[in-house]
């Protein structure tokens, strides 16, 4: 009875150390790197009850055996001391407190009247001094030409170290710039711009910022004048009827694609003598052709364009235009400019100068108009395969009658544009920015080109030099070329991207 009731006493004895450490680790929380002590307990002895100790110990009480240092790393905290100082692994600050050498992991350091780093009960910090201060007119500053590489291994005495009220720390020029980002290229975005006339299709976006995903091939026919249709061909029917009797001949004078088709007949000439003598003149120009109830149907595979003299025929131009990344064929085309100029050439064709067309740089719009205040510009789009929905949607607002004094515009192209920048020093220690603009400029078997506008500007925010490279990734994101870049201003600075 004695042993069980000295036992819990014991206990408790110990239990309250343990809370007085603990307590004071609470107390201490806020403290600059305090270190938290861990309590830790033992019994005190065993009395044996027989031969077989591991089976017939009885415990007499327990004690607390030691108090333990928690020497894991704390949180680190920002402050505004300049003298403030951190370990981020292992290791202590040594300190030289009245002769003493004492060590710690309080980095709170400050100038003592003499100029000493001191801690806040006055212990000098103890360094692996360099000795790398000189005097120069009006105070100290930092001899750069001193090697103080691997210090700790070159001293085997640490000293206190002075540091004098007027010390300059001479600049050191940027060399050497790592660029690491991820260039955001998902289907929906948010960093766009307003296209040029210079913009790749492939890499363009729509009003609504999605990716238009414009591949080799894909297109749509586009037409002004009279309608025509498609059905793996360019479809317009001449509508023939009866001549009624006037007193004038039937006058045909037209040409389809550059080839002449002129001929006339009696007046009052009827439908079938019609058709019969226009498909006769069609076959001899080798043009596909076929006689229908309304009148002779012509076919054409990606191109028709009727000029006509007199009224009989109307006149047409309708083509089936395609992306292509060199865009060499007539009706291909590649950047936003020369897909004008395909619209403007068809276009024309039919009304000439009453047909305009600008692009406005502002939004990133083609626009079109007339330039007759008695004019109608008929114009029309038909989907074609391969197709773009994306594209052929762009640009449906071009396909709109052009009644006179008003104007047709296609959707807003965008680009993909994102931008960061940081400064650099030149060797005077003058801060200047380095600005990288990123837009994406084209997509062609599997590869993304971006291009790199980069800009060094000085104080005043003048661009001192700015140079455009061409940037090529893998279909996955990953850069292929170049994987350096260098500037020559404020000094040479090599890039690592």
């Amino acid at each position: 009875m004695t042993t069980s009731f000295l036992n819990g006493i014991s206990g408790l004895k110990s239990f309250q150390r343990g809370l007085d450490i603990w307590g004071d680790n609470i107390a201490n929380a806020n403290t600059t790197a305090f270190k938290a002590k861990i309590p830790e307990f033992a019994t005190l002895f065993s009395d044996t009850l027989s031969e077989t100790p591991i089976s017939s110990d009885l415990g007499m009480g327990t004690h607390t055996v030691s108090n333990a240092m928690d020497t894991s790393i704390g949180t680190f905290q920002q402050t505004d001391n300049t003298f403030d100082l951190a370990i981020g692994g292992d290791g202590w600050f040594q300190v030289d407190y009245k002769g003493k050498k004492l060590y710690t992991r309080d980095g709170a350091f400050t100038r003592d009247a003499n100029g000493n780093l001191v801690n806040s009960n006055g212990a000098f910090l103890m360094v692996a001094n360099a000795n790398n201060m000189k005097k120069i007119e009006g105070g100290y500053a930092i001899d750069r030409s001193v090697d103080t590489s691997n210090l700790a291994a070159k001293t085997t005495n640490l000293s206190s170290i002075s540091l004098p009220n007027d010390l300059i720390l001479p600049a050191v020029a940027t060399k050497n710039v790592k660029l690491q980002l991820n260039l955001n290229d998902d289907k929906v975005i948010k960093t766009t711009a307003p296209a040029t006339e210079d913009s790749d299709f492939s890499a363009l976006y729509s009003q609504d910022n999605r990716d238009m995903q414009i591949r080799n091939g894909e297109g749509f026919i586009i037409g002004y004048g009279d309608n025509v249709k498609y059905n793996k061909n360019i479809e317009y029917e001449i509508c023939i009827t009866d001549d009624k009797i006037d007193n004038k001949p039937v006058d045909f004078d037209f040409s389809i694609n550059g080839k002449e088709i002129k001929f006339t007949l009696p007046d009052g000439s009827t439908k079938s003598e019609i058709q019969t003598a226009l498909k006769k003149k069609l076959d001899e120009a080798g043009i596909k052709n076929e006689i229908t109830n309304g009148g002779i149907t012509i076919f054409e595979k990606d191109k028709l364009l009727i000029k006509s003299k007199t009224k009989l025929v109307n006149n047409v131009a309708a083509a089936k235009i395609t992306y292509d990344s060199e865009a060499k064929g007539e009706y291909q085309f590649n950047t936003i400019k020369s897909f004008e100029n395909i619209i403007k050439k068809l276009s024309s064709f039919v009304y000439g100068d009453n047909a305009q067309l600008t692009f406005d740089k502002e939004n990133g719009q083609i626009v079109m108009f007339n330039k007759s205040t008695t004019k109608t510009i008929n114009s029309y789009l038909l989907e074609t395969e391969p197709s773009n929905k994306y594209l052929k949607n762009s640009i449906y607002s071009l396909e709109n009658v052009i009644v006179p004094q008003t104007a047709a515009k296609s959707l807003k192209f965008k680009t993909n544009t994102q931008s960061v920048g940081g400064k650099v020093y030149s060797q005077k220690g003058e801060k200047d920015k380095l600005s990288f603009k990123f837009s994406k400029q084209k997509v062609l078997n599997g590869k993304v080109i971006w291009k790199l506008d980069l800009f060094v500007k000085n104080d005043n925010n003048k661009i001192v030099e700015k140079k455009n490279f061409d940037l090529t990734f893998n279909e996955n994101g990953t850069l292929l070329s170049p994987k350096t870049i260098e500037v020559d201003k404020p000094q040479e600075i090599k890039i690592d991207l």
